[in-house]
């Protein structure tokens, strides 16, 4: 295992790929290529990278071992050709035609709300509240691209919700019952989830004098009702220790419900 850790830990190293032919005017010739993927030269999609060489570059009918694309300009006669190399899962430029000397445009459709929204990632992680303004202007700096305001907030939701995650919880409902130990006795029932981030979500809580089957039969017809009834059964799953009283209420009340016990 530390071996493993070691391996993981240590950086790439720069992979020569072999060559690619340039296409002019003039005779072809050959110019080595290497990949690198680093922190900060990781690989993006044709679109990212389009934008952030100020190229429209519209995507020609592709497949899944090669892919070619273009200026948008039509008399401009650039064009570039890939395809995956051995392994895969790295794309290796085959074939530059042509040289592109159009004039720089920094709007580009080509750069999603959600691909700037990972460009940004960190900013918006180090600063949640990071205004609009700055934040287009990060943009600009960062990818060479004038994204519109609603462009801009949409990336900025993008990364908010990549990195706090969606506000609901998984389907998977416990139930238990502890004793209260203060001057007041009694047993509390609980119902309760666990959220995105794997902390407690109570559902519904109640204080009885005894956890028995009376009890248990008051508190999950109460819950079922609030859930939606047995129409709700296929999204749901009930767990819980094996309490005689308890396993019977379920078994009576909600038995459309899947029921697992803890281990």
């Amino acid at each position: 295992m530390r071996k493993l850790k070691k391996i993981l830990k240590q950086k790439p190293k720069k992979q020569m790929i072999t060559t690619f032919q340039y296409e002019n005017s003039g005779p072809s010739q050959e110019v080595e290529w290497y990949s690198d993927p680093g922190e900060e030269d990781e690989l993006h999609s044709l679109d990212g990278s389009g934008s952030e060489k100020e190229i429209e570059a519209p995507k020609h009918p592709n497949e899944n071992a090669r892919i070619t694309a273009k200026c948008k300009n039509e008399t401009c006669n650039w064009r570039i050709h890939a395809s995956p190399i051995q392994e895969g899962t790295t794309f290796q430029i085959k074939t530059v035609k042509g040289e592109h000397t159009c004039a720089r445009s920094y709007v580009s459709k080509l750069a999603k709300a959600k691909y700037l929204g990972n460009r940004v990632e960190k900013v918006i992680r180090d600063n949640p509240n990071v205004p609009v303004s700055i934040l287009k202007n990060t943009i600009m700096r960062k990818c060479n691209v004038d994204a519109s305001k609603w462009k801009v907030i949409r990336a900025k939701r993008a990364a908010l919700q990549k990195i706090q995650g969606v506000d609901s919880c998984r389907p998977i409902i416990d139930l238990d019952g502890c004793f209260l130990k203060t001057v007041y006795q009694g047993q509390l029932l609980v119902a309760l989830r666990r959220d995105a981030n794997d902390n407690m979500w109570p559902i519904a809580i109640v204080v009885v004098l005894v956890e028995n089957r009376e009890a248990w039969t008051w508190f999950l017809r109460e819950l079922l009702d609030d859930l939606g009834g047995v129409e709700s059964s296929h999204k749901w799953t009930f767990i819980s220790d094996r309490q005689k009283g308890l396993i019977d209420v379920v078994q009576e009340l909600a038995h459309h419900f899947e029921h697992r016990y803890c281990l």
